[in-house]
């Protein structure tokens, strides 16, 4: 039996920075930068009478990470909205790379570089300049490189908060071949951890149906190609689930993404076309198992999570015009804000599964950790 691979990375977030040159997006987060292109790329449309564009998959280089493509690609998609037309003649292209901060030495930032192609001309759009953007938001850059380990609060460390934890971050992952990460997991049987010491248990569950029955995975640390980095096996056309287990003394916020694709993509319930909720929230000392992409909140109901081949899955329901690579599961974990304190294979919508849900307030503290799931190499 085919069997693929789930890789969890595990890591904790920080915060902002920010001053950018004058031809350069000052949005520093992969949302604001979706927005800050969308609104150069609408712009370009309009003036050229075009009812729409097509969108290329993002590819890049210097980061091994399937998440990054994916996620870059979905922000923006969602952004264009109804704009997106695989049929279009103009092409919205974009690479992206881990380079050196050209305003901080020896800290790494994800940039980002567009340009819009007319097909039919076979060149550049010349009323579309360059466009280029860093992803220098703590969290959105570690979610794109596939850091893994425990980061100490985001200004504990020397330096800028935000420099400091994006420059630890780059110290999990593997800069040359043969020599591995720092990695901090921990995992005993099915479940994986930050640290030893985290307030949070993620586990994977598998079922051969959408009705199950679903029975945790274990976990090991010695996958030959990412060695040290947390992996469970999961059959291809299998339903999974995503439980974490809150051991915290407060709620937590659970952002979640998969194959970069945010698990409200879907959703029915929509604010200004856009999905109206952002993560699932879970009460301190209990637990949460997360059956699939939202589909609504009345009467409660979400497509289960189901490993399907490459091509097929939820990233290429996204009018894009190729996909690059896939196989993510990806957690932020956000612990509430307190009083007094600082602020290859891929997933497709499966059947329908009834899921009780209602609506709560919740006050958004830092990302505590991170937990990125690879199921497919």
């Amino acid at each position: 039996m085919y069997a693929s691979k789930l890789l969890l990375t595990v890591f904790a977030l920080g915060a902002l920075a920010g001053g950018v040159r004058a031809d350069e997006s000052k949005a520093e987060g992969v949302r604001e930068l979706a927005v800050d292109l969308s609104e150069n790329v609408k712009a370009v449309l309009q003036k050229r009478e075009q009812l729409g564009i097509r969108v290329g998959h993002f590819t890049g280089s210097g980061i091994d990470h399937a998440e990054a493509g994916g996620m870059l690609t979905s922000a923006v998609v969602l952004e264009l909205g109804l704009l997106v037309n695989v049929k279009a003649k103009l092409e919205l292209k974009a690479d992206y790379y881990l380079v050196d901060d050209p305003k901080a030495a020896g800290v790494k930032v994800i940039k980002l570089v567009a340009v819009i192609k007319d097909l039919a001309a076979g060149s550049t759009v010349k009323g579309f300049p360059e466009f280029v953007g860093f992803v220098r938001k703590a969290d959105d850059f570690k979610r794109l490189i596939g850091a893994t380990g425990v980061d100490k609060p985001d200004g504990d460390g020397e330096g800028k908060p935000n420099e400091e934890s994006r420059r630890r971050a780059f110290q999990t992952v593997p800069t040359k071949p043969g020599v591995p990460p720092k990695v901090t997991a921990f995992v005993k049987g099915s479940v994986v951890r930050a640290a030893e010491g985290s307030n949070y248990d993620v586990q994977i569950l598998c079922g051969a149906t959408a009705k199950g029955p679903f029975a945790p995975l274990t976990a090991t640390l010695d996958d030959k190609q990412f060695p040290g980095l947390p992996f469970v096996e999961i059959p291809k056309g299998h339903y999974y689930q995503v439980r974490v287990k809150n051991n915290d003394a407060c709620r937590l916020g659970i952002f979640l993404h998969l194959d970069g694709i945010d698990q409200f993509a879907f959703s029915e319930d929509k604010t200004d076309g856009r999905p109206k909720f952002k993560m699932w929230v879970v009460d301190a000392g209990k637990e949460i198992t997360i059956e699939g992409y939202h589909k609504n909140l009345d009467p409660g109901e979400v497509f289960g999570f189901l490993t399907t081949e490459h091509g097929k899955g939820a990233a290429s329901k996204f009018p894009t015009q190729s996909q690059g690579k896939v196989g993510t599961i990806c957690l932020g974990l956000a612990r509430e804000k307190q009083p007094g304190e600082k602020g290859s294979q891929e997933t497709v919508p499966g059947d329908v599964i009834p899921f009780k849900q209602k609506v709560v307030e919740f006050k958004l503290g830092d990302i505590n950790e991170f937990v990125t799931v690879r199921y497919s190499r």
